[in-house]
């Protein structure tokens, strides 16, 4: 039976692998936008599935923080998803469920991370100003 699992799965591998390579390799076209304030971004479309996803880095990371504060940039990366503005955490959390958002912040080394992912159909001005609301008013 152990044996038969085995085959099995080496053949749905197989055949997985086979239909990959029938279908057309896909390239995305990086554009570079920048905004009226001059902040420079790369722009990257694809119309094959209905998300939009952000993703923000910031050139300062865990490697900055001060000696004998190790884990500054990454406590406040935690804090950061907690919440935003007037509303308390709970609240904040069913926002972001409500509106389908996906929301994360990191700390690495050398950098900080925000990274935003959401269904298309929900991203009204409210959802696109959830990252922003968190970076202009946290709330601990």
């Amino acid at each position: 039976m152990k044996q038969l699992f085995k085959s099995l799965a080496a053949a749905c591998g197989l055949i997985f692998i086979l239909l990959q390579s029938l279908l057309p390799a896909h390239a995305f076209e990086v554009q570079v936008v920048t905004s009226p304030k001059g902040i420079k971004a790369w722009l990257v479309e694809s119309h094959l599935t209905p998300i939009i996803s952000m993703n923000f880095m910031f050139a300062c990371g865990a490697a900055n923080d001060s000696a004998g504060r190790e884990g500054t940039a990454s406590l406040m990366a935690a804090m950061l998803t907690e919440s935003a503005g007037d509303l308390p955490s709970e609240a904040f959390k069913a926002k972001l469920e409500n509106l389908s958002i996906g929301l994360n912040f990191s700390a690495r080394s050398d950098f900080r991370n925000l990274r935003r992912a959401g269904v298309a159909e929900n991203n009204s001005r409210t959802s696109m100003r959830v990252p922003g609301e968190t970076l202009d008013s946290p709330r601990a």
